[in-house]
């Protein structure tokens, strides 16, 4: 596994440039191309041996077989049917996929079909490869070549000669006939194409399981689509928005793959425009699968180094994309390699993830290596497709490729592990939100039993300050005698004492109480205590403080200090030093000593 997210980096770009210098649609000359293809697979054959022959009987070795040819590369696809016949056409029988030239040129097959038995025959010629701009059929006579029929995607819908939904050209022979065909094709996708030669009752068994196939896919597309948008919109909305898209992009790629598109009318849409199309679906959808993996291994507390992996998968992916998107058939490889890359590292980041206790970590790589195996698979099958077999069976024709298997595992697998991964995101948040409701409920009854202590202990502060001023205000002694002077500060004093519990009760209130202007209740006070206003109230409330201690009314500081109208108990206690050379706690554990 990649250890150090700098150290993946690093591998991406190598192997992105790496690809870009070597990758891309294979050379468009046949004899190194085939002579390479030959020598990979190991076959040997004689110099000057026959290719095999192409015959149109039903019986063994099946009704499907691949064409034995000889070819020719047109590269700039200048050469026409008058001047095929000059050309000097390669025979390699041990080949069945050729490189097909880019957009532009053509390739040329010459083949020999006999049919051996007593009744005229019409079979087909089409190629395991679904999205072709033009395929048209020579027959070879003795005036040259004349057109037997045409079709491709760029033929209209009416005018194809097989309207199954595969794109075929018929050959006819009469009984015990041999006839030497030329075969031309143009505008691919693929960087190879494979002819066959198939019956009319395969041809149209391929078609209809090619179809069901196809419907099951987007079908399954579709409804885990819904499904995603459906359940998780309200536990987790990026969630479900980030794969819905993903899905729509494999959805709108496998519309274009399976060219569903040519069997619509009026939708006759060259490769230049399919290709680029389906480039971009599958590139956007490997930036949306990027970005649906970030949202569902950074639920928590994700790293920088994370942060930064994740944007520098999202940039060189779209840099990668805008040029494959350019020119599909040199980038082509370039934009597999990434396809591959991403979901491995992501699998690797996964599996980091998971290791760190991330629930659904594993969910989420199960996808992602479902997903690199049918990705890696089926980019080495389209860029090196398998040979086909002859057969009878449409099955064995679709399975035949291993692109095809394992686009099936990827698109089948891939989605159910990642819902599965949703799923367990979601009942995570889900307990995690219960949790947090408990504990918010929690909170709101230990704040109501606080409210309601202080409530008491406020209403307790008041009886016993009443009481106390009650005492003072009804000893007899003191009110004997006193001058003006005396009865007004008794009178502010009393004022004080009434709002004793209020800490916002300031010199402003006070005056207005007492019916006199600030500037005059700051003169009288002065004569009188030598004291400000403001020192003079917090004079009372000290004294009130000191008595509560005293009389032994609180166990702690706070709530002395609280009586008395002090909302802090720092400042509080500063100034009872200040004035009685002592702190409250000492006043209080002097009283408890004695």
């Amino acid at each position: 596994m990649i250890r150090s997210y700098r150290h993946c980096l690093s591998f991406l770009l190598g192997l992105l440039i790496v690809g870009a210098l070597t990758g891309g649609y294979p050379a468009v000359s046949p004899v190194l191309a085939d002579e390479k293809a030959a020598a990979a697979i190991g076959c040997e054959i004689e110099a000057g041996a026959a290719l095999p022959a192409n015959t149109l009987s039903e019986g063994p070795p099946g009704e499907a077989r691949p064409l034995s040819v000889a070819t020719f590369s047109d590269a700039a696809g200048a050469v026409d049917p008058a001047g095929i016949l000059a050309e000097d056409f390669l025979a390699d029988p041990c080949l069945s996929s050729y490189p097909v030239p880019p957009p532009g040129g053509a390739i040329w097959f010459r083949f020999d079909v006999t049919n051996p038995s007593d009744l005229e025959k019409r079979w087909f010629v089409t190629t395991m490869e679904a999205i072709v701009d033009d395929i048209r059929l020579y027959e070879q006579t003795a005036a040259g070549l004349t057109l037997v029929s045409r079709t491709g995607r760029t033929t209209a819908y009416l005018e194809r000669p097989a309207k199954s939904g595969r794109l075929a050209v018929p050959l006819s022979l009469e009984a015990g006939s041999s006839t030497t065909f030329y075969l031309r094709i143009s505008g691919t996708f693929a960087p190879k194409t494979t002819p066959i030669l198939i019956s009319p009752g395969l041809l149209a068994d391929l078609s209809k399981v090619t179809n069901n196939l196809f419907l099951s896919i987007v079908g399954f597309l579709a409804i885990m689509a819904v499904v995603s948008l459906i359940l998780y919109r309200h536990i987790a909305p990026r969630f479900s928005v980030y794969y819905s898209s993903y899905l729509a992009s494999q959805f709108a790629l496998a519309l274009i793959y399976h060219d569903w598109l040519a069997q619509i009318p009026f939708m006759n849409l060259p490769v230049t425009f399919v290709a680029r199309w389906s480039v971009f679906c599958g590139g956007v959808g490997t930036l949306i699968l990027i970005l649906f993996c970030r949202a569902l291994l950074t639920t928590g507390e994700s790293s920088k180094r994370e942060e930064l992996l994740y944007r520098a998968l999202l940039v060189v992916g779209a840099v990668v994309v805008l040029v494959a998107v350019a020119d599909p058939w040199r980038y082509s490889g370039l934009l597999f390699l990434l396809r591959t890359l991403v979901p491995l590292i992501l699998l690797a980041l996964s599996l980091r993830k998971h290791r760190a206790g991330l629930v659904q970590a594993r969910w989420v790589a199960a996808g992602l290596a479902a997903l690199v195996f049918g990705i890696g698979v089926g980019a080495y099958g389209f860029l090196s497709p398998a040979a086909i077999e002859p057969t009878s069976s449409a099955f064995d024709l679709v399975f035949m490729r291993p692109l095809n298997m394992t686009y099936f595992v990827a698109v089948f697998c891939e989605p159910i592990f990642m819902m599965i991964a949703i799923s367990a995101m979601a009942a995570v948040m889900q307990k995690q939100r219960q949790a947090a409701v408990v504990e918010v409920q929690a909170l709101k009854q230990n704040l109501t039993s606080i409210e309601s202590e202080f409530s008491e202990v406020q209403k307790a502060t008041n009886a016993r300050l009443e009481a106390l001023e009650t005492a003072l205000a009804n000893d007899p002694e003191k009110k004997e005698h006193l001058s003006a002077e005396q009865q007004f500060l008794e009178r502010a004093t009393e004022c004080v004492l009434d709002h004793i519990g209020e800490p916002g009760f300031d010199v402003n209130e006070l005056a207005v109480t007492l019916g006199i202007s600030q500037k005059t209740l700051g003169r009288r006070l002065k004569d009188l205590h030598g004291l400000t206003p403001a020192a003079f109230i917090r004079s009372v409330r000290l004294n009130v403080a000191r008595d509560l201690i005293l009389l032994r009314r609180y166990n702690t500081v706070g709530e002395v200090a609280f009586a008395a109208g002090f909302s802090s108990v720092g400042h509080f206690a500063k100034l009872y030093r200040q004035q009685f050379q002592e702190t409250p706690s000492e006043t209080l554990r002097s009283l408890s000593g004695s």
